[in-house]
Order: structure tokens, then C-alpha cells, then sequence
């Protein structure tokens, strides 16, 4: 307080009260302390001199003291798991309320380079609501943040008692398209590679299915080789076989090497067939007949008696009709038997040499 006059000058309340938790020094005049209660408090102020005094009416407003406070429900967003070039996804929404007892301004986002927020207000009174709505930007790729920590802004009403922030958290998943690329062998004329994923979005090689390790070119590609390379095909002629390298050089020259092959097994009563077979190529001759079991191979031979022992025919001989017993003293039927006896006993000799020779041909053939 200040009064113009001559000094000592000493100050007094009059006609009222200060405010709560508030003091006048009589000898010098402020007033000064900590209000404790809101409220519009008119008192008088009165200087006092040797020579008279002086006297003013004085108003002081103590306010409640200013808040700027704010909740956020949910402060964690959650967008379900998606795969690179999805299709737009449904929005999620949280809310901010002002908790304070002040107005307060909301701050436009502005650009994010993966979400998009909007507010459906920017002003808000106490106890007042505001919607902020947040949508993944389409075609991100799985290699961009999958985590963010978003905020909203806001102030006092004239923008610059108060400034400070609301948060939140926005969590998405974006997976790669994977595609998996099966390993190939290089070979003289063209390159190879190992197997690994492609994403067909972003067009980079994974060693995985995940996409957690990225591979290069160089790492994926096998060299094309130095020498030829045979495409394992076999080509033949009549006498040799051999591989072919895909720039059309012959490779792996050799001559057949043939195995008999049954076709058909013969029967006593009907032929067979056999054919020759290239064991490395597979080349095949034409068949030939194999004769019939039961049929002699060529011209049955002639048979000349010798001291060989008999064998068993393979078939009784006819019978021979049993001579006339000759009468006592009758020289001529005596002869006649005996030269019977001679030529069936021929007979039989020769039969059973026939049927052995018959028996080791049979056997020859098989």
C-alpha cells in the first residue's frame, strides 16, 4: 500500500476483513500470505499520520485455484493381425475426457505416417467428451512399426497457461506374403538357388517363413557351373547310348551292355519270347521266339544203336504177339522164334535211346 504524507505512517483494516490465510503489516504496508478460500472479500484500508488520516476502499477476488486435467478410455488400441496388402480395415475409437476445472483446447494430430486420428472436437469443457478416432493407413508394410505411442495435445483456452499431453498406445500386426521358392541345382547353362521365402509385396527374400531374416540376391543365387552337365536323359543308337548337356554336347558315350529279358515263358504247347535289354539305357531289342516245350528244336537225330545201357523208355512199346510153341523134333518154328525174340529186342533199345535223347534236349532248351 503506499499514501502520500509525512512519516511514520501506520496502516489499519477498517469495515471488512482480508481474505483468509492473508496479513497487513501496520509499519510498512503490504499485504501478503496464502489464501485458503475462494471468494470476493471488500474491506477499508486506513493511513494514519501526526497530523490526520486517510481512508480507502479496497476489493479482493481469490479464485479457485486452475486445473487442467484429462482421461483417456482405453489408453491401449489393439487392431486385429493382417497380411500386406489387406484390405481396409475397421476403425477403433478411445475417448478424452476433461477431468479439470478449466476449458481446454485439443491439438489436431496432424500427419502420422501409419495411422490416421481424427477428433470429433477440439474444445472442451470441463466434464465434456471428446471421440478420437484412429484407422491403420492402408498397404503398410511389415517391415514399419507395429507399436506407436500416440498423443493427443491440449492447452488452456488462450493456448499458453497450460500446455500438456494425453497418451495412448496403438498396436497392429502386418505379416509379409510369403511365398516359398524350393531350391534348384545350378547347372552349365543356367544359375541355381537355395530355398528361401519371397514376399510378393515387398519383394524382398526371407530365409524363413517369418521375414525375420532378409536375404540378398547374392545370398540366394548358386552360380552357373564350369563344366557340362548331363540332363539325365538317355539318347541310343542301335550300339551305343549317351547323355546330352542342355547346350546339346553328347556326354557319357558307351556301348550297350544287354541282359536277356522273358516276355512270355514258352509252354509244351505254345512258344514263347524273349528280347535283349540295355542294363544302363533301357534300349531293347526285337524279341525272338523261344520254341514251344513240347516241340522238338530241330529234326529229331538218328539213333545208332550202341553198348550203352537201356534206359527206361518213356513208353511201353506194342505189344508183340506171342510166338507158337514149336513141337518136339519141328527144327523151323525153333528158328522163327529166335529171330522174333532179336528184332523186339532191337525195338526196345532203340525206343529207350530216343527218349534219352529227347529228355537232354529238353533240357538244352531250358
Amino acid at each position: 500500500l503506499a499514501a502520500t504524507g509525512s512519516d511514520p505512517i501506520t496502516w489499519s483494516v477498517r469495515n471488512g476483513s482480508l481474505p483468509t490465510g492473508l496479513n497487513l503489516d501496520g509499519n510498512t504496508g503490504p499485504i501478503s500470505g496464502t489464501p485458503t478460500a475462494a471468494g470476493t472479500y471488500t474491506f477499508t484500508i486506513q493511513a494514519t499520520n501526526d497530523y490526520g488520516t486517510a481512508t480507502k476502499e479496497w476489493i479482493i477476488e481469490i479464485k479457485t485455484a486452475s486445473t487442467y486435467t484429462v482421461s483417456v478410455e482405453p489408453d491401449k488400441v489393439r487392431f486385429p493381425s493382417v497380411t500386406e496388402g489387406y484390405e481396409p480395415q475397421d476403425p477403433e475409437t478411445i475417448t478424452i475426457k476433461n477431468t479439470g476445472n478449466q476449458t481446454i483446447l485439443l491439438e489436431d494430430y496432424g500427419q502420422d505416417p501409419w495411422l490416421d486420428i481424427t477428433l470429433d472436437k477440439k474444445t472442451l469443457e470441463p466434464n465434456d467428451v471428446a471421440t478420437v478416432t484412429i484407422k491403420l493407413k492402408d498397404n503398410l508394410s511389415a517391415v514399419t512399426q507395429s507399436t506407436l505411442k500416440g498423443f493427443i495435445t491440449y492447452t488452456s483456452e488462450d493456448g499458453k497457461s497450460f500446455r500438456d499431453q494425453a497418451h495412448f498406445e496403438v498396436s497392429y500386426a502386418v505379416t509379409h506374403d510369403m511365398k516359398h521358392i524350393d531350391a534348384k541345382a545350378a547347372t552349365h547353362l543356367e544359375e541355381g538357388n537355395i530355398e528361401y521365402w519371397y514376399c510378393e509385396y515387398c519383394r524382398k527374400c526371407y530365409k524363413n517363413g517369418t521375414g525375420t531374416t532378409e536375404l540378398s540376391a547374392e545370398d540366394i543365387t548358386l552360380p552357373k557351373l564350369q563344366e557340362h552337365t548331363a540332363t539325365g536323359t538317355w539318347y541310343h543308337d542301335e550300339t551305343n547310348h549317351w547323355n546330352t548337356c542342355e547346350c546339346g554336347a553328347k556326354l557319357n558315350e558307351a556301348a550297350h551292355t544287354f541282359r536277356w529279358v522273358i516276355d512270355k515263358e514258352a509252354t509244351a504247347a505254345e512258344a514263347g519270347a524273349k528280347h535283349e535289354e540295355c542294363t544302363a539305357c533301357g534300349y531293347a531289342r526285337a524279341a525272338v521266339a523261344i520254341p514251344a516245350t513240347g516241340q522238338p528244336a530241330s529234326p529229331a537225330p538218328v539213333v545208332t544203336p550202341s553198348a550203352a545201357p537201356a534206359a527206361t523208355p518213356s513208353a511201353a512199346p506194342a505189344a508183340t504177339p506171342a510166338p507158337a510153341i514149336p513141337q518136339t523134333g519141328d527144327a523151323a518154328p525153333v528158328a522163327l522164334w529166335a529171330a522174333l525174340a532179336a528184332v523186339s529186342a532191337a525195338a526196345l533199345l532203340g525206343l529207350a535211346l530216343l527218349g534219352r535223347a529227347l529228355r537232354a534236349e529238353k533240357r538244352r532248351k531250358n
